[in-house]
Protein backbone atom coordinates (compact mmCIF):
# COMPACT_ATOMS: atom_id res chain seq x y z
CA UNK A 1 0.00 0.00 0.00
CA UNK A 2 2.97 2.63 1.13
CA UNK A 3 4.33 1.55 -2.41
CA UNK A 4 1.13 2.53 -4.26
CA UNK A 5 0.87 5.63 -2.52
CA UNK A 6 4.81 6.74 -2.95
CA UNK A 7 4.44 5.88 -7.14
CA UNK A 8 0.73 7.57 -7.28
CA UNK A 9 2.37 10.33 -5.19
CA UNK A 10 5.23 10.78 -8.09
CA UNK A 11 3.26 10.33 -10.77
CA UNK A 12 0.94 13.30 -9.49
CA UNK A 13 4.14 15.64 -8.95
CA UNK A 14 5.24 14.92 -12.21
CA UNK A 15 2.32 15.29 -13.92
CA UNK A 16 0.90 18.15 -11.93
CA UNK A 17 4.39 20.07 -12.98
CA UNK A 18 4.21 19.31 -16.26
CA UNK A 19 0.86 20.70 -16.37
CA UNK A 20 1.81 23.78 -14.97
CA UNK A 21 4.81 24.02 -16.74
CA UNK A 22 2.62 24.42 -19.97
CA UNK A 23 0.37 26.62 -18.53
CA UNK A 24 2.57 29.03 -18.25
CA UNK A 25 1.95 29.92 -14.65
CA UNK A 26 4.85 27.40 -13.77
CA UNK A 27 7.10 30.55 -12.64
CA UNK A 28 5.79 32.23 -9.47
CA UNK A 29 9.40 34.26 -9.34
CA UNK A 30 11.75 36.31 -11.43
CA UNK A 31 13.52 34.51 -14.20
CA UNK A 32 16.93 35.80 -15.92
CA UNK A 33 16.75 33.67 -18.93
CA UNK A 34 18.91 32.61 -20.84
CA UNK A 35 21.78 32.79 -24.18
CA UNK A 36 20.42 30.85 -26.87
CA UNK A 37 22.76 30.67 -29.05
CA UNK A 38 25.93 31.62 -30.29
CA UNK A 39 24.15 34.19 -32.83
CA UNK A 40 22.18 35.63 -29.60
CA UNK A 41 25.60 35.82 -27.59
CA UNK A 42 27.72 37.83 -30.75
CA UNK A 43 24.98 40.31 -30.46
CA UNK A 44 23.73 40.98 -27.21
CA UNK A 45 22.61 44.67 -26.90
CA UNK A 46 21.75 45.07 -30.20
CA UNK A 47 18.74 45.30 -32.47
CA UNK A 48 18.87 43.86 -36.12
CA UNK A 49 16.75 44.71 -38.67
CA UNK A 50 14.75 42.48 -41.62
CA UNK A 51 12.60 42.89 -44.38
CA UNK A 52 10.51 39.52 -44.46
CA UNK A 53 10.25 38.08 -41.08
CA UNK A 54 12.59 35.68 -40.26
CA UNK A 55 11.81 32.79 -37.45
CA UNK A 56 14.84 32.66 -35.14
CA UNK A 57 15.60 29.32 -35.41
CA UNK A 58 16.13 30.29 -38.91
CA UNK A 59 17.84 33.64 -38.43
CA UNK A 60 21.54 34.53 -39.74
CA UNK A 61 23.91 36.97 -40.06
CA UNK A 62 23.29 37.52 -43.29
CA UNK A 63 19.67 38.61 -43.01
CA UNK A 64 20.77 41.40 -40.47
CA UNK A 65 19.86 44.07 -42.79
CA UNK A 66 22.05 48.10 -42.93
CA UNK A 67 19.77 49.24 -45.49
CA UNK A 68 16.02 49.18 -47.28
CA UNK A 69 14.31 50.89 -49.98
CA UNK A 70 11.10 52.02 -48.56
CA UNK A 71 8.15 52.05 -50.65
CA UNK A 72 4.51 51.50 -49.71
CA UNK A 73 4.68 47.78 -50.23
CA UNK A 74 7.89 47.72 -47.97
CA UNK A 75 8.11 45.56 -44.76
CA UNK A 76 10.12 45.90 -41.86
CA UNK A 77 10.62 43.73 -38.87
CA UNK A 78 13.31 44.00 -35.73
CA UNK A 79 15.05 41.32 -33.58
CA UNK A 80 16.11 42.33 -29.95
CA UNK A 81 18.90 40.29 -28.25
CA UNK A 82 19.11 40.62 -24.72
CA UNK A 83 21.21 38.99 -21.96
CA UNK A 84 18.20 38.60 -19.80
CA UNK A 85 14.17 39.12 -19.25
CA UNK A 86 12.46 41.87 -19.01
CA UNK A 87 11.58 41.35 -15.67
CA UNK A 88 14.82 40.83 -14.62
CA UNK A 89 15.55 44.16 -16.01
CA UNK A 90 12.90 45.94 -13.82
CA UNK A 91 13.69 43.67 -10.53
CA UNK A 92 17.03 45.82 -11.29
CA UNK A 93 14.63 48.83 -10.95
CA UNK A 94 13.23 47.76 -8.05
CA UNK A 95 14.04 45.15 -5.97
CA UNK A 96 11.27 43.05 -3.68
CA UNK A 97 8.52 42.83 -5.42
CA UNK A 98 6.31 39.90 -6.87
CA UNK A 99 6.44 38.98 -10.26
CA UNK A 100 3.33 40.12 -10.72
CA UNK A 101 3.69 43.18 -9.64
CA UNK A 102 6.87 43.31 -12.45
CA UNK A 103 4.63 41.95 -15.30
CA UNK A 104 1.78 44.76 -14.14
CA UNK A 105 3.60 47.98 -13.47
CA UNK A 106 6.50 47.63 -16.46
CA UNK A 107 7.41 47.11 -19.68
CA UNK A 108 9.77 48.15 -22.46
CA UNK A 109 10.44 52.17 -23.33
CA UNK A 110 10.91 52.55 -27.20
CA UNK A 111 13.21 55.71 -28.54
CA UNK A 112 13.30 56.29 -32.42
CA UNK A 113 15.64 58.42 -33.86
CA UNK A 114 15.93 60.34 -37.47
CA UNK A 115 19.46 61.18 -38.16
CA UNK A 116 20.54 61.21 -34.63
CA UNK A 117 17.32 63.35 -33.55
CA UNK A 118 14.89 61.93 -30.99
CA UNK A 119 11.51 61.84 -32.69
CA UNK A 120 9.34 59.55 -30.79
CA UNK A 121 9.26 57.79 -27.20
CA UNK A 122 6.69 55.38 -26.57
CA UNK A 123 6.46 53.30 -23.64
CA UNK A 124 4.28 49.94 -24.40
CA UNK A 125 0.90 49.43 -22.25
CA UNK A 126 1.72 47.20 -19.62
CA UNK A 127 -0.69 44.34 -21.43
CA UNK A 128 1.44 44.30 -24.07
CA UNK A 129 2.87 41.03 -24.16
CA UNK A 130 2.36 38.41 -21.59
CA UNK A 131 3.94 37.81 -18.09
CA UNK A 132 5.41 34.49 -19.34
CA UNK A 133 7.05 36.34 -22.37
CA UNK A 134 8.21 39.03 -20.45
CA UNK A 135 9.67 36.19 -17.65
CA UNK A 136 11.83 34.17 -20.35
CA UNK A 137 12.27 35.93 -23.26
CA UNK A 138 15.35 37.05 -24.38
CA UNK A 139 15.35 37.64 -27.69
CA UNK A 140 12.37 39.35 -29.32
CA UNK A 141 11.27 38.83 -32.84
CA UNK A 142 8.97 42.44 -33.46
CA UNK A 143 6.98 43.19 -36.63
CA UNK A 144 6.88 46.92 -37.42
CA UNK A 145 5.18 46.98 -40.66
CA UNK A 146 4.16 43.92 -42.37
CA UNK A 147 1.42 43.69 -45.15
CA UNK A 148 -0.34 40.67 -43.66
CA UNK A 149 -1.21 42.94 -40.64
CA UNK A 150 -0.47 40.53 -37.81
CA UNK A 151 -2.24 42.07 -34.58
CA UNK A 152 0.79 42.40 -32.89
CA UNK A 153 1.66 45.55 -30.59
CA UNK A 154 4.85 46.70 -32.81
CA UNK A 155 2.55 47.05 -35.87
CA UNK A 156 0.59 49.40 -33.58
CA UNK A 157 4.23 50.81 -32.08
CA UNK A 158 5.04 51.34 -36.02
CA UNK A 159 1.83 53.28 -36.85
CA UNK A 160 2.25 55.11 -34.25
CA UNK A 161 5.99 56.81 -34.52
CA UNK A 162 4.79 57.08 -38.12
CA UNK A 163 1.83 58.87 -37.99
CA UNK A 164 1.16 60.20 -34.63
CA UNK A 165 4.81 60.61 -33.65
CA UNK A 166 6.40 62.51 -36.76
CA UNK A 167 7.86 59.17 -38.68
CA UNK A 168 5.79 60.14 -41.84
CA UNK A 169 7.36 63.38 -41.32
CA UNK A 170 11.42 62.48 -40.66
CA UNK A 171 11.55 59.97 -43.10
CA UNK A 172 10.54 61.81 -45.83
CA UNK A 173 12.15 61.43 -49.49
CA UNK A 174 15.80 60.57 -49.35
CA UNK A 175 17.91 58.78 -47.56
CA UNK A 176 17.60 58.78 -43.70
CA UNK A 177 19.12 57.08 -40.39
CA UNK A 178 16.40 55.39 -38.48
CA UNK A 179 18.12 54.44 -35.07
CA UNK A 180 15.23 52.21 -32.52
CA UNK A 181 16.96 51.81 -28.47
CA UNK A 182 15.09 49.93 -25.95
CA UNK A 183 14.95 50.68 -22.31
CA UNK A 184 12.39 48.62 -19.29
CA UNK A 185 10.45 51.23 -17.25
CA UNK A 186 8.39 50.66 -14.24
CA UNK A 187 5.65 52.64 -12.61
CA UNK A 188 5.28 52.40 -8.85
CA UNK A 189 5.25 54.92 -6.26
CA UNK A 190 6.87 56.98 -9.42
CA UNK A 191 8.33 56.07 -12.75
CA UNK A 192 11.49 54.51 -13.10
CA UNK A 193 13.37 53.92 -16.14
CA UNK A 194 16.48 51.89 -16.94
CA UNK A 195 19.07 52.30 -19.03
CA UNK A 196 19.33 51.35 -22.85
CA UNK A 197 19.62 47.87 -23.16
CA UNK A 198 19.23 47.21 -27.01
CA UNK A 199 19.84 49.88 -29.95
CA UNK A 200 20.19 49.09 -33.27
CA UNK A 201 20.20 51.60 -36.90
CA UNK A 202 19.26 51.10 -40.45
CA UNK A 203 19.40 53.66 -43.59
CA UNK A 204 15.91 54.00 -45.16
CA UNK A 205 15.76 55.08 -48.79
CA UNK A 206 12.01 56.63 -48.70
CA UNK A 207 10.95 56.38 -52.42
CA UNK A 208 7.38 57.51 -53.37
CA UNK A 209 5.40 56.94 -56.48
CA UNK A 210 5.88 59.59 -59.28
CA UNK A 211 2.70 61.06 -59.79
CA UNK A 212 2.24 62.74 -63.68
CA UNK A 213 1.24 66.79 -63.64
CA UNK A 214 -1.71 65.55 -65.71
CA UNK A 215 -2.78 63.75 -62.33
CA UNK A 216 -2.30 66.27 -59.97
CA UNK A 217 -4.02 69.05 -61.44
CA UNK A 218 -7.51 69.81 -59.53
CA UNK A 219 -10.62 68.68 -61.16
CA UNK A 220 -13.20 71.34 -62.20
CA UNK A 221 -16.21 70.84 -59.27
CA UNK A 222 -19.82 70.73 -60.35
CA UNK A 223 -23.05 70.87 -58.32
CA UNK A 224 -26.40 71.72 -58.44
CA UNK A 225 -26.74 72.51 -55.48
CA UNK A 226 -23.77 75.37 -55.53
CA UNK A 227 -22.09 77.51 -57.56
CA UNK A 228 -18.10 76.81 -58.37
CA UNK A 229 -15.83 79.23 -55.93
CA UNK A 230 -13.92 81.68 -58.61
CA UNK A 231 -12.12 83.42 -56.23
CA UNK A 232 -8.19 83.26 -55.67
CA UNK A 233 -7.05 80.33 -53.53
CA UNK A 234 -3.38 78.56 -53.29
CA UNK A 235 -4.37 75.76 -55.72
CA UNK A 236 -0.86 74.62 -55.82
CA UNK A 237 -0.86 74.20 -51.87
CA UNK A 238 -4.19 71.60 -52.91
CA UNK A 239 -2.51 70.44 -55.86
CA UNK A 240 0.54 69.34 -53.51
CA UNK A 241 -1.97 67.24 -50.94
CA UNK A 242 -3.36 65.89 -53.74
CA UNK A 243 0.08 64.30 -55.18
CA UNK A 244 0.81 63.11 -51.37
CA UNK A 245 -2.36 61.30 -51.24
CA UNK A 246 -2.00 59.73 -54.47
CA UNK A 247 1.55 58.63 -53.54
CA UNK A 248 0.26 56.80 -50.86
CA UNK A 249 1.81 59.75 -47.87
CA UNK A 250 -2.21 60.33 -46.43
CA UNK A 251 -3.83 56.59 -46.60
CA UNK A 252 -7.66 55.41 -47.57
CA UNK A 253 -8.85 58.75 -48.03
CA UNK A 254 -11.37 58.68 -50.50
CA UNK A 255 -12.88 62.21 -50.98
CA UNK A 256 -12.41 65.83 -50.25
CA UNK A 257 -14.79 68.68 -50.39
CA UNK A 258 -14.12 72.30 -49.66
CA UNK A 259 -16.72 75.31 -49.50
CA UNK A 260 -16.00 78.20 -49.40
CA UNK A 261 -18.10 81.14 -48.78
CA UNK A 262 -20.99 79.18 -49.74
CA UNK A 263 -19.27 77.59 -52.84
CA UNK A 264 -17.68 74.86 -54.15
CA UNK A 265 -13.70 75.34 -54.12
CA UNK A 266 -12.58 71.79 -54.23
CA UNK A 267 -14.18 68.54 -55.18
CA UNK A 268 -11.72 65.54 -55.45
CA UNK A 269 -12.19 61.18 -55.35
CA UNK A 270 -9.65 59.20 -54.34
CA UNK A 271 -9.27 55.11 -54.25
CA UNK A 272 -11.96 54.28 -56.12
CA UNK A 273 -14.35 56.88 -55.05
CA UNK A 274 -16.62 58.68 -57.13
CA UNK A 275 -19.54 61.65 -57.29
CA UNK A 276 -22.13 58.86 -56.74
CA UNK A 277 -20.46 56.55 -54.09
CA UNK A 278 -22.15 56.27 -51.18
CA UNK A 279 -19.71 56.82 -48.25
CA UNK A 280 -19.45 54.94 -44.67
CA UNK A 281 -18.51 57.69 -42.26
CA UNK A 282 -19.45 55.78 -39.30
CA UNK A 283 -20.36 57.87 -36.26
CA UNK A 284 -20.01 60.88 -38.22
CA UNK A 285 -23.64 60.60 -38.57
CA UNK A 286 -24.26 60.49 -34.96
CA UNK A 287 -24.41 64.17 -35.79
CA UNK A 288 -27.58 63.92 -37.70
CA UNK A 289 -29.15 62.66 -34.74
CA UNK A 290 -28.18 65.76 -32.52
CA UNK A 291 -30.15 67.61 -35.76
CA UNK A 292 -33.42 65.09 -35.57
CA UNK A 293 -33.91 65.89 -31.45
CA UNK A 294 -33.50 69.63 -32.02
CA UNK A 295 -36.12 69.26 -35.46
CA UNK A 296 -38.12 67.24 -32.96
CA UNK A 297 -38.01 69.63 -30.42
CA UNK A 298 -38.80 73.02 -32.65
CA UNK A 299 -42.00 70.95 -33.68
CA UNK A 300 -43.36 69.98 -31.14
CA UNK A 301 -42.64 66.05 -30.77
CA UNK A 302 -40.37 66.77 -27.59
CA UNK A 303 -40.72 69.38 -25.21
CA UNK A 304 -37.30 69.77 -24.86
CA UNK A 305 -33.93 68.42 -24.22
CA UNK A 306 -33.98 67.92 -20.62
CA UNK A 307 -36.64 65.65 -20.67
CA UNK A 308 -36.20 62.26 -18.59
CA UNK A 309 -36.33 58.67 -20.01
CA UNK A 310 -38.77 57.99 -17.56
CA UNK A 311 -41.16 60.04 -19.88
CA UNK A 312 -40.40 58.03 -23.29
CA UNK A 313 -40.12 54.40 -20.95
CA UNK A 314 -42.57 54.77 -18.20
CA UNK A 315 -43.49 50.39 -19.17
CA UNK A 316 -39.72 49.64 -18.81
CA UNK A 317 -39.29 47.61 -15.58
CA UNK A 318 -35.53 48.91 -15.96
CA UNK A 319 -36.55 52.77 -15.72
CA UNK A 320 -39.44 52.40 -13.57
CA UNK A 321 -37.59 50.66 -10.99
CA UNK A 322 -34.27 52.93 -10.65
CA UNK A 323 -34.93 56.47 -10.18
CA UNK A 324 -31.49 57.58 -11.18
CA UNK A 325 -31.79 56.25 -14.81
CA UNK A 326 -35.51 57.43 -14.74
CA UNK A 327 -33.58 60.83 -14.01
CA UNK A 328 -31.50 60.25 -17.27
CA UNK A 329 -32.16 62.76 -20.23
CA UNK A 330 -31.57 63.52 -23.31
CA UNK A 331 -29.50 66.80 -22.81
CA UNK A 332 -27.40 63.88 -20.95
CA UNK A 333 -27.17 61.75 -23.81
CA UNK A 334 -26.60 64.42 -26.18
CA UNK A 335 -23.72 65.24 -24.13
CA UNK A 336 -22.31 61.68 -23.92
CA UNK A 337 -22.01 62.37 -19.75
CA UNK A 338 -24.98 60.24 -19.08
CA UNK A 339 -24.72 58.00 -15.99
CA UNK A 340 -24.67 54.51 -17.53
CA UNK A 341 -21.64 52.52 -17.35
CA UNK A 342 -20.69 52.84 -20.75
CA UNK A 343 -17.48 53.43 -22.03
CA UNK A 344 -16.65 52.58 -26.00
CA UNK A 345 -12.86 53.66 -25.11
CA UNK A 346 -12.47 50.74 -22.18
CA UNK A 347 -13.12 47.24 -23.40
CA UNK A 348 -13.72 46.20 -20.01
CA UNK A 349 -17.05 49.13 -19.96
CA UNK A 350 -19.96 47.02 -19.39
CA UNK A 351 -21.87 49.22 -21.97
CA UNK A 352 -19.02 49.17 -24.60
CA UNK A 353 -20.41 48.80 -27.92
CA UNK A 354 -19.21 46.01 -29.07
CA UNK A 355 -21.32 44.15 -25.90
CA UNK A 356 -24.16 45.87 -27.36
CA UNK A 357 -23.72 44.98 -31.19
CA UNK A 358 -23.97 41.27 -30.14
CA UNK A 359 -27.49 41.87 -28.66
CA UNK A 360 -30.99 41.35 -30.10
CA UNK A 361 -31.73 44.43 -28.87
CA UNK A 362 -29.57 47.41 -28.65
CA UNK A 363 -32.41 49.75 -26.50
CA UNK A 364 -32.89 46.96 -24.15
CA UNK A 365 -29.23 46.20 -23.77
CA UNK A 366 -28.75 50.11 -23.07
CA UNK A 367 -31.51 50.26 -20.40
CA UNK A 368 -30.16 47.53 -18.33
CA UNK A 369 -27.19 48.50 -17.97
CA UNK A 370 -25.44 49.08 -14.38
CA UNK A 371 -25.02 53.16 -13.18
CA UNK A 372 -21.71 54.67 -12.75
CA UNK A 373 -19.81 55.31 -9.61
CA UNK A 374 -21.25 58.37 -8.51
CA UNK A 375 -17.70 59.99 -8.44
CA UNK A 376 -17.35 59.34 -12.02
CA UNK A 377 -20.82 60.87 -13.13
CA UNK A 378 -22.08 63.57 -15.14
CA UNK A 379 -18.34 63.22 -16.90
CA UNK A 380 -17.67 62.73 -20.56
CA UNK A 381 -16.95 59.69 -21.97
CA UNK A 382 -17.84 58.42 -25.45
CA UNK A 383 -21.24 55.96 -25.54
CA UNK A 384 -22.85 55.32 -28.86
CA UNK A 385 -25.50 53.18 -26.69
CA UNK A 386 -26.92 56.65 -25.46
CA UNK A 387 -27.38 57.36 -28.97
CA UNK A 388 -28.76 54.56 -30.07
CA UNK A 389 -31.49 55.54 -27.25
CA UNK A 390 -31.86 58.51 -28.86
CA UNK A 391 -32.70 56.92 -32.20
CA UNK A 392 -35.41 54.86 -30.48
CA UNK A 393 -36.96 57.91 -28.58
CA UNK A 394 -37.29 59.83 -31.46
CA UNK A 395 -38.56 56.61 -33.47
CA UNK A 396 -41.45 56.52 -30.71
CA UNK A 397 -42.27 60.38 -31.04
CA UNK A 398 -42.13 61.47 -34.64
CA UNK A 399 -43.95 57.69 -35.46
CA UNK A 400 -41.33 57.06 -37.35
CA UNK A 401 -37.74 58.68 -37.79
CA UNK A 402 -36.65 57.40 -41.09
CA UNK A 403 -39.91 59.45 -42.71
CA UNK A 404 -39.18 62.02 -40.34
CA UNK A 405 -35.50 62.79 -41.52
CA UNK A 406 -36.52 62.27 -44.99
CA UNK A 407 -39.37 64.97 -44.85
CA UNK A 408 -37.74 67.23 -42.45
CA UNK A 409 -34.05 66.93 -43.19
CA UNK A 410 -32.50 65.21 -46.62
CA UNK A 411 -35.18 66.52 -49.27
CA UNK A 412 -35.20 69.90 -48.36
CA UNK A 413 -31.50 69.42 -48.62
CA UNK A 414 -31.94 68.07 -51.99
CA UNK A 415 -30.09 64.50 -50.47
CA UNK A 416 -31.42 62.02 -52.55
CA UNK A 417 -29.54 58.77 -51.98
CA UNK A 418 -29.29 57.69 -48.29
CA UNK A 419 -28.83 54.36 -46.69
CA UNK A 420 -29.69 53.91 -43.54
CA UNK A 421 -28.03 50.98 -41.40
CA UNK A 422 -30.77 49.48 -39.02
CA UNK A 423 -30.60 47.56 -35.69
CA UNK A 424 -31.90 44.54 -34.76
CA UNK A 425 -35.57 45.89 -33.86
CA UNK A 426 -35.34 47.61 -37.49
CA UNK A 427 -34.95 51.38 -36.28
CA UNK A 428 -32.71 53.48 -38.46
CA UNK A 429 -29.20 53.00 -36.45
CA UNK A 430 -28.89 56.86 -35.03
CA UNK A 431 -24.96 55.66 -33.86
CA UNK A 432 -23.60 55.49 -37.13
CA UNK A 433 -23.17 54.48 -40.69
CA UNK A 434 -25.60 56.48 -42.52
CA UNK A 435 -24.19 56.18 -46.08
CA UNK A 436 -24.53 59.35 -48.39
CA UNK A 437 -22.12 60.85 -51.52
CA UNK A 438 -19.34 63.47 -50.28
CA UNK A 439 -21.23 66.24 -51.64
CA UNK A 440 -24.50 65.59 -49.56
CA UNK A 441 -22.06 65.14 -46.33
CA UNK A 442 -21.27 68.99 -47.45
CA UNK A 443 -24.42 70.57 -47.56
CA UNK A 444 -25.11 69.55 -44.23
CA UNK A 445 -22.08 71.06 -43.33
CA UNK A 446 -23.20 74.14 -45.07
CA UNK A 447 -26.49 74.05 -43.13
CA UNK A 448 -25.07 74.31 -39.87
CA UNK A 449 -22.58 77.21 -41.06
CA UNK A 450 -25.55 78.47 -42.28
CA UNK A 451 -26.94 78.48 -38.64
CA UNK A 452 -29.97 76.31 -39.69
CA UNK A 453 -31.14 77.73 -43.27
CA UNK A 454 -31.07 76.71 -46.13
CA UNK A 455 -31.87 78.21 -49.36
CA UNK A 456 -34.16 81.36 -47.22
CA UNK A 457 -35.71 77.90 -45.73
CA UNK A 458 -34.47 77.18 -41.61
CA UNK A 459 -34.75 73.45 -41.45
CA UNK A 460 -32.93 73.96 -37.81
CA UNK A 461 -33.80 77.05 -35.40
CA UNK A 462 -30.92 78.99 -34.53
CA UNK A 463 -31.19 78.70 -30.60
CA UNK A 464 -30.77 74.62 -31.38
CA UNK A 465 -27.33 75.17 -33.37
CA UNK A 466 -26.20 77.95 -30.93
CA UNK A 467 -27.15 74.69 -28.52
CA UNK A 468 -24.98 72.16 -30.47
CA UNK A 469 -22.00 74.06 -30.70
CA UNK A 470 -21.62 75.09 -27.17
CA UNK A 471 -19.17 73.82 -25.02
CA UNK A 472 -21.10 71.26 -22.84
CA UNK A 473 -18.28 69.11 -21.61
CA UNK A 474 -14.52 69.18 -21.78
CA UNK A 475 -12.84 66.37 -23.10
CA UNK A 476 -8.82 67.77 -22.76
CA UNK A 477 -7.04 70.90 -23.17
CA UNK A 478 -4.87 69.57 -25.49
CA UNK A 479 -6.19 71.48 -28.52
CA UNK A 480 -8.90 73.28 -26.36
CA UNK A 481 -11.14 69.89 -27.15
CA UNK A 482 -14.71 70.19 -26.23
CA UNK A 483 -18.42 68.39 -26.78
CA UNK A 484 -21.16 69.82 -27.88
CA UNK A 485 -24.32 68.29 -28.85
CA UNK A 486 -23.01 65.26 -30.57
CA UNK A 487 -20.56 67.64 -32.31
CA UNK A 488 -16.81 67.89 -31.53
CA UNK A 489 -15.38 71.27 -30.94
CA UNK A 490 -11.45 72.06 -31.67
CA UNK A 491 -8.92 74.27 -32.32
CA UNK A 492 -7.01 74.01 -35.43
CA UNK A 493 -3.87 75.37 -36.45
CA UNK A 494 -3.52 77.84 -39.77
CA UNK A 495 -0.32 79.83 -40.97
CA UNK A 496 -1.63 83.12 -38.97
CA UNK A 497 -3.66 81.93 -36.16
CA UNK A 498 -5.78 78.59 -34.21
CA UNK A 499 -9.17 78.52 -35.67
CA UNK A 500 -12.08 77.37 -33.52
CA UNK A 501 -13.76 74.46 -35.29
CA UNK A 502 -16.98 72.09 -35.25
CA UNK A 503 -16.77 68.80 -36.43
CA UNK A 504 -18.76 65.98 -36.84
CA UNK A 505 -16.23 62.97 -37.01
CA UNK A 506 -16.61 59.17 -37.52
CA UNK A 507 -13.97 55.89 -37.35
CA UNK A 508 -11.58 55.80 -40.08
CA UNK A 509 -10.02 58.81 -40.25
CA UNK A 510 -13.65 60.72 -41.59
CA UNK A 511 -14.46 64.33 -40.68
CA UNK A 512 -17.18 67.12 -41.43
CA UNK A 513 -15.60 70.56 -39.87
CA UNK A 514 -17.02 73.88 -40.07
CA UNK A 515 -14.71 76.76 -39.34
CA UNK A 516 -17.33 79.32 -39.33
CA UNK A 517 -14.46 82.28 -39.10
CA UNK A 518 -12.90 80.93 -42.12
CA UNK A 519 -16.65 80.62 -43.72
CA UNK A 520 -15.52 77.16 -44.75
CA UNK A 521 -16.82 73.56 -44.47
CA UNK A 522 -14.53 70.96 -45.05
CA UNK A 523 -15.15 67.17 -46.10
CA UNK A 524 -12.90 64.01 -45.70
CA UNK A 525 -13.95 60.79 -46.01
CA UNK A 526 -11.30 57.99 -45.31
CA UNK A 527 -11.47 54.24 -44.76
CA UNK A 528 -8.92 53.08 -42.46
CA UNK A 529 -10.98 52.04 -39.63
CA UNK A 530 -9.39 51.54 -36.20
CA UNK A 531 -5.98 52.79 -37.65
CA UNK A 532 -3.99 55.00 -35.16
CA UNK A 533 -3.13 57.37 -37.36
CA UNK A 534 -6.80 57.73 -39.30
CA UNK A 535 -7.50 61.27 -37.29
CA UNK A 536 -3.85 62.74 -37.18
CA UNK A 537 -3.65 62.47 -40.83
CA UNK A 538 -6.96 64.21 -41.24
CA UNK A 539 -6.01 67.11 -39.10
CA UNK A 540 -2.85 67.17 -41.01
CA UNK A 541 -4.20 67.85 -44.21
CA UNK A 542 -6.19 70.51 -43.07
CA UNK A 543 -3.92 72.33 -41.08
CA UNK A 544 -0.56 72.05 -43.04
CA UNK A 545 -2.85 71.73 -46.82
CA UNK A 546 -6.52 73.32 -46.93
CA UNK A 547 -6.32 76.25 -44.06
CA UNK A 548 -3.45 77.46 -45.52
CA UNK A 549 -4.78 77.28 -48.82
CA UNK A 550 -7.92 79.95 -48.01
CA UNK A 551 -6.50 81.08 -45.57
Amino acid sequence: MKLKFFILSLLCLIFCRIAVGQSGESVSSVNKGAILNQLHQDHIGEIAFMDKFIPFASFQETDFLSAITFTEQTELNIRAFLPKTLTAYLQELKPGLSLEEYCNKGNFEFIFEVDGQEIYKNRLPFGAGSCQSKNEQTVYGIPLKRNDNPDHWGRFLWQKFMYKGGGNEALSEGTHSLTISIRPYLVVEETLVGNIIARGSIDIKKEWPAIADSKKKLNIPKSDDFKVYQKDFDQDRVESLKEAILKGKFKGVTSIVVLKDGELAVEEYFNGAKKKTLHDTRSLTKSFTSSLVGIAIDQGFIKNEFVRLNSFYKGKEEIANDKAKAAISINDLLTMSSDFDGNDSDYGSPGNEENMYVTDDWVHFVLNLPLRKQADRGTWQYFTGGVVVLGDILDQTVEGLEDFAEENLFDPLNIKKVRWQYTPTKVPNTAGSCRMNALSFAKYGQLYLNKGSWKGRQLISEEWIEKTFTPHQKISTVNNQDYGYLFWNRDLQGPSKKYDTYLASGNGGNHLMILQELEMVILITATEYNKPYAHPQAFEMVEDYLIPAFE
